[in-house]
């Protein structure tokens, strides 16, 4: 079955996107609606590469992103997921110009729905409301990136584990252990230790 074909809907998948960030009106949903169309990736596709310029916005409707730079010598290291009511992309205008340090890859069969960055960004400069919200969830972002790196400087292997489990609660299951691994900076070696760990003081 075709997945753009399932039973979700585009105003579904941008109340669940924008509505932890403010008030999704009807009228809002309009607005927003034309500016996206449904695209479809399989799993292990790549949306965007490090250091490529990325132009749109992006509701997740089905399925799950991995967002992940190169270090010096290749090697990839996931900084974050996306999966299921999520909004992302080049939010900020300032960011539209610049490429994008971050590549993106569907880890599962995604459905994403997607909008130009600069249009989107003109209607929210237009619009008290949506330019709110995108505010709201740029500075969450912010505060997310920086309670990352404070983790790495301050938590063990066990409490970056942790503090994923709590980030990210539904993608424990879903996730590759290797994608985990490579989030948390261990081996999946490592990995396995600290489920264990962790599993046993939960038990």
């Amino acid at each position: 079955m075709d997945m753009v074909a399932e039973p979700f809907r585009l105003s579904q998948a941008l109340h669940a996107a924008l509505s932890p960030w403010g008030v999704v009106s009807d009228e809002l949903l309009r607005e927003l609606e034309p500016l996206f169309e449904a695209r479809q990736y399989s799993g292990g596709q790549f949306l965007a590469m490090p250091g490529k310029a990325f132009d749109r916005v992006l509701v997740v409707a089905r399925g799950v992103l991995r967002f992940f730079i190169l270090d010096e010598e290749g090697r990839e290291w996931n900084k974050g997921f996306a999966a299921e009511g999520r909004l992302t992309g080049p939010l900020a205008e300032t960011h539209m110009s610049w490429p994008d340090p971050y590549g993106m890859q569907a880890i599962e069969d995604s459905v994403v729905f997607e909008a130009p960055a600069a249009t989107f960004s003109a209607l929210a400069a237009g619009n008290a409301v949506l330019d709110g919200m995108v505010k709201r969830y740029v500075g969450a972002l912010l505060r997310m990136k920086a309670d990352r790196l404070t983790g790495f400087q301050r938590l063990d292997a066990t409490g970056r584990y942790r503090d994923f489990l709590e980030r990210y609660p539904e993608l424990a299951g879903r996730l590759p252990q290797y994608h985990i691994a490579s989030y948390l900076g261990i081996s999946e070696v490592s990995l396995s230790r600290l489920r264990r760990k962790v599993a046993g003081n939960l038990s």
